[in-house]
């Protein structure tokens, strides 16, 4: 019974330990094509698919270091955007979105 019980706990901890530990959000997907401070909008396009995307930006500082061509992570799923090099902490909604560009 005692094996059980230690499988048990182990088997807890390992669960915690993946549920808290970050994701890996891997490269940045997208890059940042122009920015409206006065809208709050900030325009960005895949570079895989070309696919263009605008997302709103309500923190006026990380606004401000936001810069045309910087690289950022877009998830699609949850229409969330990351401006941190990690991806991990999305900071942004995704306010419009078009279909993939046509591959020539």
């Amino acid at each position: 019974m005692a094996t059980r019980s230690s499988s048990l706990v182990i088997a807890a901890a390992l669960g915690v330990t993946i549920w808290f530990a970050p994701a890996d959000a891997g490269e940045p997907c997208c890059n940042i094509t122009a920015i409206d401070a006065k809208a709050q909008v900030v325009s960005a396009r895949d570079t895989k698919t070309r696919r263009t995307f605008q997302f709103r930006v309500a923190d006026l500082a990380a606004l401000r270091a936001l810069r045309v061509g910087q690289a950022v992570h877009a998830d699609f799923t949850t229409m969330k955007v990351s401006v941190k090099p990690d991806g991990i902490e999305p900071c942004c909604g995704i306010v419009n979105l078009s279909a993939p560009a046509a591959i020539r």
